[in-house]
């Protein structure tokens, strides 16, 4: 773990109405000094969401060619890719090209900068879904991360109940 990296543990509990998807899966997070709380606490959630496709991490920020999650097929192709944040057009359009499905999960200046992008040009591809997730929850999510989390994580209808131990939040997956 590289310096001023902190590690997180989550212990999660899923129900998934719409994929008939329940579990529990637990897993350590490492928040790299480059990333945010925010960031890293929409990994978790997503990859939480996206356990019943199998989703894996990845080294994130560490490696500019790697999403934030995603699954291969067994001939090592990308079938997901899942990116927080907007990637530039060029990035965007490769990732496009070179996945069978891309998802980009969009909150706070990102999101912003999208509006920007799309009002310059279309970077939508048929492979491409958009969603956006309120700035206000995950920040409520994330001043309540501890070392050591225990989540009931509730999926049903595009939207994502996060329950912790005091408080519960209502995460709606926008698409745009």
């Amino acid at each position: 773990m590289s310096q001023g990296a902190q590690l997180f543990n989550f212990r999660i509990d899923i129900t998934d109405i719409d994929n008939n998807n329940y579990g529990l899966i637990t897993y350590k997070s490492v928040l790299h000094p480059s990333e945010t709380l925010e960031r890293m606490v929409v990994r978790s959630i997503l990859f939480a969401a996206y356990n019943f496709r199998g989703v894996e991490f990845t080294k994130g920020v560490c490696v500019a060619d790697e999403p934030d999650l995603w699954t291969k097929t067994t001939e090592g192709k990308i079938d997901l890719w899942i990116e927080i944040g907007l990637p530039g057009n060029e990035r965007l359009h490769k990732i496009c090209r070179d996945s069978n499905e891309v998802f980009l999960f969009l909150y706070g200046k990102a999101y912003n900068r999208y509006k920007c992008q799309k009002s310059i040009g279309n970077i939508h591809d048929n492979n491409l879904k958009i969603y956006c997730l309120d700035d206000s929850v995950i920040d409520s999510i994330s001043s309540n991360v501890l070392k050591n989390n225990h989540w009931a994580i509730i999926i049903e209808d595009n939207e994502i109940t996060v329950i912790n131990d005091d408080e519960s939040y209502l995460l709606k997956m926008e698409v745009l």
